[in-house]
């Protein structure tokens, strides 16, 4: 999945490196946003009132998760070991 915020930087959920890059408008090289803890993130989303946040759907979590950028910060927002989704996008 892939994402514009209004200061033109390109957001990209790398799921099969798990992680979450971020491109600056003409940029070649990416600043990483998130990884480590997430399992194959595959849709991004997030509130323009709060920019540093992100909502990712883990596809290998199976979950909808609310990330801070560049923080280790994760909150599980639906699914959890219990009720796992199949698959969220």
């Amino acid at each position: 999945s892939i994402l514009v915020d209004d200061n033109l930087n390109l957001y990209i959920a790398d799921m099969d490196n798990n992680r979450v890059m971020r491109y600056a408008a003409n940029a070649s090289i990416g600043t990483l946003v998130i990884s480590g803890s997430i399992d194959k993130p595959y849709s991004i989303a997030f509130r323009t009132s709060i920019p540093n946040q992100l909502f990712i759907s883990a596809m290998g979590m199976r979950q909808l998760e609310l990330w801070t950028q560049n923080t280790s910060t994760r909150t599980a927002l639906i699914g959890t070991s219990s009720t796992h989704f199949d698959e969220p996008s």
